[in-house]
């Protein structure tokens, strides 16, 4: 099966870049740069049929400040960055991806991510400065992470699915067959 084939590059702006190819659907992917080498529009076709038509824009550090969605504007969005060329928010038209927000610590590290009504806080380990959890208001911990002496992530742990019977019970080991239960149960 293949995913994607026939590579066509624009030449001479500074690097090489991909100028347009085909997806194993049939679909063609075409990509315009502009006077910068950046890509100023990706439109895909699927025979006479466009199936994306994205216009975009940037800041004067080439951060992607704007996208114009062609077809039927639900992807169209504005993002904004702080002096440190860190993305603080992104706005979307209503009915499409709605707004999000960014915070960062002073070691760029990102600290709180709110978007869709999901406020998610990131928390750091002190020695290491490697993420440890993700956390929420509601939960006081969605994911968990490890990593080892070379910062090479070692695992990671969704902790909030409980089961309802557990819920129920209180007793995460009751007496339940795990071959019924889809999802993992942890002990926090």
């Amino acid at each position: 099966m293949r995913l994607a084939g026939d590579f066509r590059h624009w030449p001479r702006i500074g690097r090489w870049r991909i100028a347009s190819f085909i997806y194993g659907s049939t679909a063609t992917r075409t990509i315009t740069p502009n006077l910068r080498g950046l890509p100023a529009q990706i439109l895909d076709m699927a025979g006479s049929t466009r199936r994306l038509d994205h216009t975009l824009s940037y800041d004067q550090n080439a951060n992607l400040a704007g996208i114009v969605d062609g077809l039927d504007g639900m992807e169209t969005r504005s993002l904004v960055y702080d002096a440190r060329d860190r993305l603080t928010s992104i706005t979307g038209t209503p009915g499409s991806i709605g707004n999000e927000s960014f915070t960062y610590d002073p070691l760029d590290n990102v600290r709180r991510a709110v978007a869709g009504g999901a406020d998610r806080r990131f928390i750091y380990n002190a020695s290491t400065l490697r993420l440890s959890q993700i956390t929420t208001i509601n939960s006081p911990s969605l994911m968990d992470y490890t990593s080892n002496d070379r910062g090479e992530l070692t695992s990671r742990m969704r902790r909030h699915c409980v089961h309802p019977i557990v819920e129920r019970t209180g007793q995460p080991n009751s007496a339940i067959p795990i071959r019924s239960l889809r999802v993992a149960l942890s002990q926090s």
